[in-house]
């Protein structure tokens, strides 16, 4: 498996670039498996997410005080039973007998002897506890008994617990004790402190020892070990070196002689100089140094424990900080004052908890980084003034006494494990006190992603134990467990070489003890500890512990089979020796996990926020040739229309042939036509053009600019166009040519990519590229580079770009949607960019022309420098207006007029032989002379094709049939009988040989004529098949009759082609759909009488609804017939698998489900990608009579795609010609998906025409979303599942579809296939995601109960979209060739960023925003560019929430101050800016802002940046709480309201509902029900679509609603969730808030005395933050408290 090395510290771990691995965003259901392997892969990633944050608590258990000497939790309990049991034996005063038999003492002897715990195993934890707490008892009933005094006693069992804890003394007296030392001698360890203890613990001694044993003894096996050493007088031994001591001391020992190793020892010990507490890396190796590599390479600062000990403070104390609040001085030794403080390390915080500190613990709590570190002892305190938690009174004691502060208590144990990442470290999660308030949070609705809680366990027990209980822990807790004692990368099936060196060691010590013969395993290092490679670290190698257990095993195996005066001593001390080695391999394990977790880190960090994209589209996967044309082609959007009419495989392509298009073939007249008048004028022959030409091409809706664009694509159609724009009969061809079609993609990427890669294959092939030529690697430079390079370049040739619908990339008012469009644009259209050797034609629609072709830009040029924005760099257009000749003066007239509607400023050229006569009187100048003649660009209104045009090129059937039909009707003809008697479909004689028209098609000069042509043509064809038998003198009659219903029926779908084109597919059914036996008269009526119901349906409706109703009535058809069975289906079907389907409802709900899929989509999709959606495979499932077989689901579903085409409900994007339809991309007319975006729930507007073509903005987001229906959103998202292969319900299915696209591809080119068919996934997902399923959208699912749609784990809905969004980034991430451009990447991790913000989480938003950012310094290279300003204002609205203001206001003025930029991007600067003022308490001028800023927006139609805007301006106004403020506050908050509900922005208008509820509050109606019932529909719908902010504003509000109705209890729980909620997503300004009015509520109870902690903390936050308001209640709180 591929790794990564970390970057930063240098060292080597090896990380499997799996996506279990670094993905921290997983649900708790994405773990079913519960494998251990991806539990502990998911804990890693989400503690690497964590430890990035800075926030991660670090609890601390006895595990990790082993490492400092410090007596484990089972020798303590040992040395309390041992104490226990020699106090039971000792005499009573006053009768001799042993106290074990006192009434009082009696019971608790006979439970302790019972109890039969082995301190060597961990896993007898809870016999520990209870021999514990009956050893305590009997210690202390004892002593108060045998006790003359009155006094109350303290406890003696636990000052001796203390005083073994307090420092490191208990532990070295434990290890000399075992050398069976004499009373006296008992006694004088008892009497020495750690610093006289030391002294038997120095190298000199052990070195002393050593040399004085014989030279072939064991002794000097052990002697490798003082290499570590350097020569010296008072060196103290390393904690992990001790125990050497008393083994070395025994083994040198002569037993038969009167020396005892003790006596050894003192002897040793003469002279030996005392030491003195050592400096931290003497006392232990930094590598084995837990604690300080939580601190320096985890980051960790704050400390929970429920040790006893003081080594977390010693901690502090080395790193020069000083102790504030429960300091005491350590170790009791002298010395310890602040002399060794460092000046400008800063204090650290000590807390020894107990109930009337609750408050302090909150505050510790929700302290952020910044406040510094400190630890919290939740278990007491081993000094004389703090007492401890050692048995179940004590904690019953601690944490449920009934108190005046118990509430408050409980609620700040949440706050520590429910408002912050937790790490646990050396606990064995067996302890119910940590695990009870675990369990309570698994109640939450939040994920582990959300409040990560990650324990380190040592994998010591068989791997079932181990696999047990990472189970159990985060299906009961929530806890992700990463087990460590592998020596390889992870864990997996195999047993543990910790649990394997576990099970040796306690074999060999169950063999001393029962003085058996053992046999003795050889150890060898492990080569790797848990990934982390020994070789390249060989700081964590074990080598040196294995050998001293190999030795260690020598002598055991020795004594074991020995039998003498030594055995006691020898078992008690050779047992100490392996437990000691037993912890060390676990701290050497636990140590080097320490480390990979740090290294997972910076590769979570490094690799997972990586803004490199892993692909870039190259020019050749943009490029295309024609079939027999060596011109390179860039394209997408655009269909290839073939020659000649479709063979019969490819039946369905009947509206994808190239027909002649008459719109083409008209302006190819009217450029001729002008063409010949400039000649008349000028007197003389054009020449070449050489710079920037611009034609733009305007036609209203249904004017079939989609097919005019399509008809471009052809050598023959453009070497024509060429000819007439050049003015030269055989032009030298365009070098290359690129066409974009934007409304066939969501951004404007595709189009910006296609043309710079045409433009750079342009230039190379000119010569203008060489090796010298130096580009940049920004995007927008590098196209501002090769730009500049063609427009001073003197070559020849000329390139073509062709922008299909560019009215699209702007608003209603015909400015740019975005700056991003506005620089791309400014860069072709620029007046800089006039020299370009480029003609650039554009097609647009009627409804909004772009500005840059009307007047603006002359406009914007005259204003002042500095205020001028980015039109005023277009270049001024004026273009000749060029039109068909022939033309009729009304003809002219109403050019005129659209032209003077759309604004363009144009000329018309006449010649002297053409008379013009009333031509100007509308306004339109006429042109004479050749003064102008040096202006090239043209504008031209497109003019839609007759409907007998347009259906004859297409369905000639149909056509014949329909006039037939009509003449029968009018009785004008009379219907004959099929030729001869024989059965001859009718449709085979009524279509017209398209070589027969094919010149009136080509004839645009009168399209009146033409169409009647047509007509007369068609009659006589049928007259002549004798299908209609009619007088000759009869056919100008029929002919105007036909006209004018060819006429109505084109008026009656309002013009608009599609809905012509669609409503002959569906007639055309009924010709070619009937049985060759019927009657042909009966046919011509069926096919007229549908026509006539369509009509008499579509008369009742709005004009404007009537292509949507032709769509629904098409499809109502096409279902009847379905339901009807019996008539054949109109393509041809495989015979086999007609067998085996239903051909009735099934097979049309395939299609239903086949079509709102592919709109949905957002552009076209290739067929194998259609595949892998799981609702189209039902659906194809549900069409067979029986279970089929995979590729039977395959022939169905194309067979569907077939016949939708045929049925012209869905468009083939052919761009190569591809003859297998499979290869083929499929999409939906943009009317069609406007029709299905309605029904799916969406408001009526195409989607394209309210896409912002960019990042989403969170203010400035299109208030015309689509809203899905339920059903639709569970089916989107699990095909966007599938897509992604996201580990969603339906994940299965997107492993089918990576066999299925390898099992479909050569082997030789089988990766390339893989790799392709993941892009296209990935580019439809992000599609689909950046339309109909953006954020935008659902945000409106959870407004109505009768929507309510649950998520898999409760989390939301913003949760959930965030994880699947998110999984493509990381799919890409790790993907070897990359799945998402630069331009996707950007868009998601803004996407991910948004989310993240509305549902509350900022710290994830700050950096996704922050990364999205630097991934768009890519494409833009200036910080203020339109892109980067974009992603900025996201990014400052959380820092403002995160109390950050200051940092983002300079940034602010200068995007609010760039004329360039948008206006409504600059608005929503300064609305932030008013913002920041607001919360500094300069309220005046952002009152004055705010104010402006809701105008504007409101004029600008912009609800819900307008909404935004007018609550914080209610909010500020119902701050200052007089009359009249408090009623424009309520004007302004339910005018919030109403902004965004109009706008459909449920989230805003929820915050603006939860905001008029704390507006009630205030102005008292606190008893008011309206309260309550806002705030409860607020939090419903937050909780529904998982927005934890609103959440957390609810539960500020019902607070404040509580404590003015006097119910304090429930006031303190609800700041208390509010607070939690605060701090886990870095709400400063709201931890402030939260903070300020728990204290208050507090404050008006018994508990007043801790309201300091809390109002302290406030006071330093809203300091640091410049938050006023926080402040000023901060400030006016303590004083009346």
């Amino acid at each position: 498996m591929p790794v990564r090395k970390s970057k930063r510290f240098g060292v080597a771990s090896e990380i499997p670039e799996s996506a279990d691995l670094l993905w921290p965003y997983a649900s708790t259901q994405l773990l079913e498996a519960r494998e251990i392997k991806t539990i502990g892969g998911q804990a890693r990633a989400v503690l690497s997410k964590a430890l990035t944050s800075g926030r991660t608590l670090a609890f601390v258990g006895s595990g990790v005080s082993n490492c400092y000497g410090r007596m484990t939790w089972a020798e303590m309990v040992a040395m309390l039973d041992a104490e226990a049991k020699k106090a039971g034996r000792t005499l009573q005063p006053g009768n001799g007998r042993p106290w074990h038999e006192n009434p009082r003492i009696s019971g608790l002897w006979q439970t302790l002897e019972s109890i039969k715990f082995n301190p060597n195993d961990a896993s007898s934890s809870a016999l520990l506890v209870d021999a514990a707490d009956h050893a305590i008892n009997i210690i202390d009933r004892i002593a108060e008994l045998g006790s003359l005094s009155v006094e109350p006693q303290t406890s003696k069992a636990r000052e001796m617990i203390k005083r073994s804890l307090i420092d490191d003394a208990g532990h070295m007296r434990r290890l000399l004790k075992n050398l069976q030392v004499t009373v006296d001698q008992e006694e004088k360890l008892d009497g020495l402190t750690a610093r006289q203890l030391r002294s038997y613990f120095s190298v000199d001694v052990l070195r002393k020892l050593i040399d004085g044993a014989p030279a072939s003894g064991p002794v000097r096996r052990f002697e490798f070990v003082l290499k570590h050493y350097a020569q010296g007088v008072g060196q103290p031994l390393q904690v992990r070196h001790r125990f050497l001591v008393p083994l070395v001391a025994m083994l040198a020992e002569d037993w038969e002689g009167s020396q005892r190793p003790m006596d050894r020892l003192e002897s040793a010990l003469q002279g030996a100089p005392e030491t003195t507490r050592p400096p931290r890396s003497h006392f232990v190796a930094p590598e084995r140094d837990p604690l300080l590599l939580m601190y320096d390479l985890l980051g960790l600062r704050r400390f929970f424990t429920t040790n006893w000990d003081q080594e977390i403070e010693r901690l502090f104390d080395d790193k020069g900080l000083a102790r504030r609040g429960d300091a005491v001085p350590l170790d009791n030794e002298p010395g310890d004052d602040d002399a060794k403080r460092l000046v400008g390390n800063g204090d650290s915080t000590v807390l020894v908890y107990d109930q009337t500190k609750a408050t302090r613990l909150a505050a510790f709590a929700s302290q952020d980084k910044l406040t510094g570190p400190g630890v919290a002892y939740l278990h007491g305190r081993a000094t004389p003034k703090d007492s401890i938690v050692v048995t179940g009174n004590d904690y019953r004691s601690l944490y449920l006494k009934r108190s005046d502060f118990l509430s408050m208590s409980q609620a700040a144990l949440k706050l520590t494990f429910g408002g912050n990442p937790v790490l646990f470290v050396g606990l064995g999660m067996e302890e119910e006190d940590v695990l009870r308030p675990l369990r309570e949070f698994m109640s939450g609705s939040e994920g582990i992603d959300n409040r990560p809680i990650v324990a380190i366990l040592p994998a010591t027990h068989e791997i079932s134990r181990v696999k047990a209980q990472a189970s159990r822990l985060l299906n009961d807790c929530g806890v992700l467990t990463i087990h460590y004692g592998h020596d390889a990368a992870g864990l997996g099936d195999a047993e543990t070489w910790l649990h394997q060196r576990h099970a040796e060691i306690r074999k060999v010590e169950s063999a001393l003890i029962g003085r058996q013969p053992v046999e003795t395993p050889t150890i060898t290092a492990p080569r790797s500890l848990d990934g982390l490679s020994v070789r390249e670290n060989p700081t964590f190698d074990l080598s040196e512990e294995c050998q001293l257990l190999n030795e260690l095993m020598r002598v055991v195996k020795a004594s074991a089979a020995r039998v003498g005066p030594q055995t006691l001593v020898e078992s008690s001390v050779l047992l100490s020796c392996l437990r000691e080695l037993k912890y060390q391999l676990q701290s050497g394990f636990l140590c080097a996990t320490l480390q990979r977790i740090a290294d997972h880190r910076d590769n979570w960090h490094d690799n997972w926020l990586d803004t490199e994209a892993n692909w870039e589209p190259e020019p050749s996967r943009a490029r295309e040739n024609g079939p027999k044309d060596g011109v390179p082609v860039y394209a997408f959007g655009a269909t290839y229309l073939k020659s000649g009419a479709p063979d019969e495989d490819n039946i369905e392509l009947r509206f994808d042939w190239g027909a002649p298009s008459q719109t083409f073939n008209g302006l190819v007249d009217a450029l001729e036509a002008h063409r010949k008048s400039m000649e008349s004028i000028s007197g003389g022959v054009a020449t070449q053009h050489r710079g920037r030409r611009v034609l733009l091409l305007v036609g209203s809706r249904g004017v079939g600019r989609g097919h005019f664009f399509a008809s471009m694509r052809s050598k023959e159609r453009m070497a024509k166009l060429q000819a007439a724009l050049c003015g030269v009969q055989d032009p030298q061809p365009w070098a290359v040519q690129v066409f974009l079609s934007i409304g066939q993609r969501v951004d404007i990427a595709a189009a910006r990519h296609n043309f710079m890669a045409g433009l750079e294959d342009f230039l190379r092939r000119r010569g203008d590229l060489g090796p010298q030529v130096k580009l940049s690697s920004v995007i927008n430079d590098r196209l501002g580079d090769l730009l500049s390079i063609a427009a001073h370049s003197d070559k020849a040739g000329r390139m073509v770009v062709v922008f299909n619908s560019l009215d699209l990339w702007f608003d209603p008012s015909g400015r740019g949607k975005n700056g991003v469009i506005d620089e791309f644009l400014v860069q072709i259209f620029g007046k800089q960019s006039r020299s370009l050797p480029m003609d650039v034609i554009v097609v647009a629609g009627a409804r909004t022309l772009p500005h840059i072709f009307g007047t603006v830009a002359k406009v914007e040029s005259n204003k002042p420098f500095k205020k001028r924005s980015l039109m005023a760099e277009y270049d001024e257009f004026r273009p000749w207006e060029v039109r068909k000749p022939g033309l009729s003066l009304a003809d002219h007239r109403a050019l005129d007029r659209r032209r003077t509607a759309l604004g363009v400023d144009s000329f018309y050229a006449t010649s002297a032989r053409q008379p013009t006569t009333g031509l100007s009187s509308f306004g339109q100048p006429v042109m004479s002379g050749a003064e102008e003649y040096g202006n090239e660009n043209y504008f031209h209104i497109l003019r839609p094709a007759r409907a007998s045009i347009v259906l004859s090129a297409f369905m000639p059937e149909l056509t014949g049939a329909y006039i037939a039909a009509i003449l029968q009707h009018a009785g004008l003809a009379k219907v004959m009988p099929a030729p001869g008697g024989s059965a001859v479909p009718l449709a085979q004689l009524t279509g017209l040989d398209q070589t027969s028209i094919a010149p009136l098609l080509m004839d645009s000069s009168d399209g009146h004529r033409t169409g009647k042509d047509i007509i007369r043509k068609y009659v006589e064809h049928l007259m002549a098949r004798r299908i209609i038998r009619a007088a000759p003198a009869d056919i100008d009659q029929m002919v105007e009759l036909v006209d004018g219903k060819f006429k109505g029926l084109f008026e009656m779908v309002e013009r608009q082609r599609y809905a012509l084109s669609l409503l002959g597919a569906c007639a055309d059914e009924i010709v070619k759909g009937t049985c060759p036996d019927d009657p042909y008269e009966e046919t011509l009526r069926k096919l007229y009488e549908f026509v006539e119901r369509f009509r008499r349906d579509l008369e009742t409706i709005d004009r404007r609804d009537r292509e949507a109703t032709v769509i629904r009535l098409c499809l109502d058809e096409f279902r009847r017939r379905h339901e009807r069975g019996g008539e054949p289906l109109p393509l041809p079907m495989d015979a086999k698998l007609a067998e085996l389907i239903q051909k009735d409802n099934p097979l049309f709900n395939l299609q239903h489900t086949l079509l709102w899929h592919l709109a949905a989509f957002g552009q076209a999709v290739r067929f194998d990608i259609i595949l892998d959606s799981p609702e189209i495979q039902r659906a194809a499932r549900r069409a067979f009579r029986k279970p089929p077989s995979e590729s039977d689901v395959i022939k169905l579903i194309g067979y569907a795609i077939r016949l939708l085409v045929y049925r012209c409900l869905v468009l083939p994007l052919d761009r190569r010609g591809e003859p297998k339809f499979e290869n083929r991309r499929y999409g939906t007319h943009r009317s069609m998906q406007l029709y299905v975006l309605r029904w799916l729930g969406s408001p009526p507007f195409e989607f394209q025409e309210v896409n912002q073509f960019t990042v989403t903005s969170y203010l400035n987001q299109p208030k015309d979303m689509p809203r899905l229906k339920r059903r639709t959103h569970v089916d989107l998202r699990r095909t966007i599942s599938a897509f992604i292969g996201f580990p969603d319900i339906d994940g299965e299915l997107a492993k089918d579809a990576d066999r299925r696209v390898r099992s479909s591809v050569t082997p030789d080119r089988g990766d390339d296939a893989v790799r392709d068919a993941n892009r296209e996934r990935a580019s439809t997902a992000i599609s689909t995601m950046r339309s109909v399923y953006s954020v935008a959208s659902i945000a409106r699912l959870g407004s109505l109960e009768g929507d309510l749609i649950e998520t898999q784990d409760g989390s939301g809905l913003f949760t959930e979209h965030n994880r699947q969004v998110r999984w493509l980034l990381l799919k890409n991430s790790v993907s070897k060739d990359g799945l998402l451009s630069i331009d996707d990447i950007v868009w998601a991790l803004n996407e991910c960023g948004v989310m993240s913000h509305i549902r509350g989480h900022l710290s994830d938003a700050n950096v996704l925003f922050d990364v999205a950012e630097r991934a768009a310094c890519r494409i833009e290279s200036h910080p203020n560019a339109p892109l980067r300003s974009r992603i900025f204002l996201n990014r400052a609205i959380v820092m403002i929430e995160q109390g950050r203001g200051k940092d983002v206001g300079p940034r602010l003025d200068a995007i609010a101050n760039n004329a360039r930029e948008n206006k409504i991007i600059r608005q929503l600067a300064t609305g932030m800016g008013a913002l920041i003022d607001h919360l500094a308490g300069r309220t005046e001028i952002a009152e004055a802002v705010y104010t402006k800023t809701v105008e504007l927006l409101e004029e600008w139609d912009r609800p819900r940046s307008a909404s935004f805007f007018s609550r914080h301006l209610g909010n500020l106004l119902n701050s200052r709480r007089t009359e009249s403020a408090m009623i424009e506050a309520r004007r302004r908050l339910e005018a919030s309201i109403t902004m965004a509900e109009e706008g459909g922005h449920q989230d805003v208008m929820h915050e603006a509902l939860a905001a008029l509820a704390g507006l009630q509050i205030n102005q008292g109606e606190a008893r008011s029900s309206d309260v309550l019932a806002h705030l409860l529909t607020a939090e419903n719908y937050a909780r529904r679509v998982g927005m934890s902010r609103l959440v957390l504003e609810v539960h500020l509000h019902r607070g404040r609603f509580h404590m003015m109705g006097g119910d304090l209890t429930r006031a303190v729980e609800e700041f208390s969730e509010a607070l939690r909620l605060a701090v886990g997503n870095r709400h400063k300004l709201r931890v402030i808030s939260a903070l300020t009015y728990l204290a208050e509520a507090l404050s008006k109870t018994s508990a007043r005395s801790g309201c300091g902690a809390l109002l302290d903390l406030a006071t330093t936050m809203a300091q640091s933050t410049d938050y006023f308001t926080g402040l000023a209640r901060a400030q006016r709180l303590r004083m009346a408290i």
